[in-house]
């Protein structure tokens, strides 16, 4: 059982190239099916539709979307077993996927975003660094992962581009405003040299000891200056205010399903419905009848 697991995590980063998010999900989700399978006395090869149902019956207090990603694990667990011969039919795929609950995504308004990216003080070395991942967080759009994951050889400041390597690997060029670019250069100019000590490192964006900064510092500080704000917000808050505020400014839908780095138009479109004042706007402007 453990050596068809560890050759499935295998697949998952050599083949699918997998974050590695993904990946201890789905070892996390399998294993909890292997013993909730153990326990009934089933193997991989007996398992059937009577025994998937009981198992998810048992997470029904987890959310919809969490109950998704264990069913998707497990099926893609056995699409790779059913490919090495190892069973002969996909079980998983007997059970239907629950319906996935449509959540409008939460986005701060232009005044907020001022007031969030004008928080971090000028005259500290961690505020200008702060200053620079704020506005690059909003001004690109990018995932937290995303952010952590540059390096410096990534940007090209003169151009305001940043290569990025999104979920699955998928690479794609980000665009920076100038604002962030100017952010973005006082860092690397008064903060970046003096986190490094001395050292040659790679990552663009360093905590105060010299190492690559992580996610959740990224989080923590981000809901800090919300906090002296007055408000709350996430890292992630801010990729959506990007999308929200571009769609209000009428970029084109495609042209934001390609700076978010969204595989799917579908995963884009969800934020057509988070403002109505646009769509007011847009009604009174257009339609014959609207005064």
């Amino acid at each position: 059982m453990e050596k068809r697991l560890k050759a499935f995590i295998s697949y998952l980063e050599a083949e699918r190239n997998a974050s590695p998010h993904t990946v201890k999900a789905y070892e996390r989700d399998i294993r909890d099916f292997i013993c909730f399978g153990q326990e009934k006395g089933k193997d991989l090869e007996s398992v059937d539709r009577d025994l998937l149902r009981s198992y998810l019956g048992g997470l029904k207090k987890l959310s919809r979307p969490t109950i998704s990603r264990k069913l998707s694990s497990l099926r893609s667990f056995y699409r790779f077993l059913v490919r090495e011969g190892i069973v002969t039919h996909n079980s998983p795929e007997l059970i239907s996927l629950p319906r996935r609950e449509r959540r409008l995504p939460h986005f701060l308004s232009s005044s907020d975003i001022e007031r969030l990216l004008d928080a971090p003080p000028s005259c500290s070395l961690q505020g200008i660094r702060d200053r620079a991942i704020l506005e690059l967080l909003y001004s690109a759009g990018l995932r937290v992962s995303e952010l952590c994951g540059l390096d410096v050889l990534n940007v090209d400041l003169s151009g305001r581009e940043m290569r990025i390597w999104g979920k699955g690997q998928k690479e794609r060029i980000a665009i920076m405003g100038e604002r962030a670019a100017h952010a973005l250069s006082a860092y690397l100019e008064k903060a970046r040299p003096e986190f490094c000590k001395g050292a040659v490192l790679p990552s663009l964006f360093l905590s105060s000891r010299g190492r690559r900064i992580s996610a959740r510092s990224i989080e923590l500080m981000v809901q800090r200056y919300g906090s002296k704000l007055g408000f709350k917000v996430h890292p992630h808050m801010l990729r959506h205010s990007f999308a929200t505020h571009l769609l209000d400014g009428g970029a084109d839908l495609r042209v934001v399903q390609e700076l978010l780095g969204h595989e799917s138009l579908s995963s884009t479109q969800i934020y057509t419905h988070v403002s109505p004042a646009r769509a007011r706007k847009v009604y009174l402007a257009t339609h014959p009848r609207a005064k």
